[in-house]
């Protein structure tokens, strides 16, 4: 952290680009571990976050091929997806968990961008799985984070915004 302001931008832009690459995984241990880096990395260099919300929102809009029917007993006790639904739930999920790593950068803060980006997440709670996981995850740490200041949090959400949130949001243990 103190030796930060050493590096220079195209240095910066490797070392950002090491764990962006890593997101792409196709294990999950390995993806979940880069987002964490991402999330110390956001919180340090904050000036690389908004083009970068820009491709994960777009990633994470990916169309998920529809579903076909099923025919027979055995297609549906067997399920598998094609190539071309594989690749899109891929990009999808890469997509929320980069939002997931620039949302969970700012705890106890609401900059102007994190509206829009943790309402993307929360859209994405009903999706296969593992998308609907990290998106859990995501709004579960988002709300742990921001409960105590969430009157004063509220005012920088459009009312749009705090309804979906609100429609989405994880049901506490306690209540």
């Amino acid at each position: 952290f103190n030796h930060a302001h050493l590096l220079s931008p195209e240095a910066l832009e490797e070392l950002i680009a090491v764990p962006k690459l890593l997101l792409t995984s196709t294990h999950r241990e390995v993806a979940t571990s880069a987002k964490k880096t991402l999330t110390t990395l956001y919180t340090i260099f904050p000036g690389q976050i908004a083009a970068d919300i820009v491709t994960y929102t777009d990633l994470a809009s990916t169309r998920l091929p529809r579903k076909k029917a099923k025919t027979t007993e055995a297609e549906s006790a067997a399920p598998k997806r094609s190539k071309k639904s594989a690749r899109a739930v891929a990009a999808r999920y890469h997509g929320v968990i980069g939002l997931a790593a620039v949302c969970a950068s700012v705890p106890y803060s609401v900059p102007e961008w994190l509206p829009v980006a943790i309402t993307n997440v929360s859209y994405h709670l009903h999706d296969p799985s593992p998308i609907d996981a990290v998106a859990r995850a995501a709004l579960t740490e988002f709300w742990r984070t921001h409960t105590d200041e969430w009157t004063f949090h509220s005012l920088q959400f459009t009312q749009e915004q705090v309804d979906s949130l609100r429609q989405s949001s994880i049901p506490s243990y306690f209540a």
